[in-house]
């Protein structure tokens, strides 16, 4: 399953973000994170529907805040990879 990071590489919280992601990587072997930052994507963010950074894309759904911790981001992908397996 793919994953998009939406995020900047000045942005601190990103890097938190981009972390935990690389922690699950490893923990769910299914999925395949792409990072996207915003400076140099701002059209493809944009039309992404992304206008607050962090942000994880997973199947159309959304995941965004001021702050992703591990636990939203790990929901945030169970939630998606349990609908995935549902269809």
């Amino acid at each position: 399953m793919k994953i998009t990071l939406y995020r900047s590489a000045i942005c601190p919280r990103c890097l938190m973000a981009a972390r935990a992601l690389k922690r699950l990587e490893k923990e769910y072997k299914n999925i395949e994170v792409m990072e996207i930052d915003v400076a140099t994507s701002p059209r493809q963010t944009w039309q992404a529907g992304i206008r607050m950074i962090p942000a994880l894309e997973c199947r159309g759904k959304l995941l965004s805040g001021f702050i992703l911790t591990s636990e939203k981001i790990k929901k945030f992908i169970t939630t998606e990879l349990k609908k995935k397996n549902h269809e």
